[in-house]
């Protein structure tokens, strides 16, 4: 669902929200997301769309609720009850993996604490697999502030296991180790680009960069 906030949230009090303490699911540093705000994030043609987490199941593994997104079931029918754009729902482990699930229920493995370039199976279906790695690990700034961010990058191969051109190539994910993620992809399209659903333009898999934050009131 496409959802827009005034100019004064995304780059006025948005500083003095991200410095407020931060609560992570599992009080582990490059958690991806926080369940005590409501983060907004823009992909390239200015169109903003946020992150709220509706509800979480602890335990072991915590299973996390984004809040959901209007999802078109039909040619001429659409949900208001339908999946978030980051999926329906995630799971955060303790070892720093987050699971999500795109609208087939297939599955998209993160890991945010895997040893530096070394890659690991993020994705498989029949037609592709995929492989992501930690890229970089450095100091960034974003939004006035200053965190250290790392950098998730993908190789896209066919059935083979050959490597093939594909959008998602060039595309990468950043966490930072306060304050969540930075820049994350649209994982319910994950790994088509470009889609057509029931004759309407979907949303296509693209990149989404944070523009801004504020926190739920208790």
């Amino acid at each position: 669902m496409r959802q827009f906030i005034p100019t004064a949230i995304r780059y006025g009090y948005v500083f003095a929200v991200l410095v407020i303490s931060c609560i992570s699911l599992d009080a582990q540093d490059y958690q991806m997301f926080y369940s005590d705000r409501i983060s907004y994030y823009e992909n390239p043609e200015n169109e903003v769309k946020c992150i709220r987490i509706d509800s979480i199941e602890p335990g072991r593994d915590s299973i996390v609720f984004p809040f959901s997104n209007i999802q078109f079931i039909d040619y001429n029918c659409a949900s208001p009850y339908g999946a978030s754009w980051i999926g329906e729902m995630v799971v955060v482990r303790a070892i720093g993996e987050h699971l999500f699930q795109n609208k087939y229920g297939d599955t998209i493995t993160i890991y945010t604490r895997h040893p530096l370039n070394m890659p690991w199976r993020i994705y498989q279906d029949d037609e592709v697999v995929i492989n992501a790695q930690i890229t970089q690990h450095d100091t960034s700034s974003f939004l006035g502030l200053v965190d250290s961010v790392k950098t998730i990058g993908f190789q896209v191969y066919d059935k083979f296991e050959n490597q093939i051109s594909h959008s998602l190539n060039n595309k990468t994910i950043l966490i930072s180790k306060h304050y969540g993620v930075v820049r994350v992809l649209n994982f319910y399209q994950f790994p088509d680009y470009d889609q057509l659903n029931y004759g309407y333009k979907d949303d296509r898999l693209t990149e989404l960069d944070l523009v801004g934050s504020r926190a739920i009131a208790k």
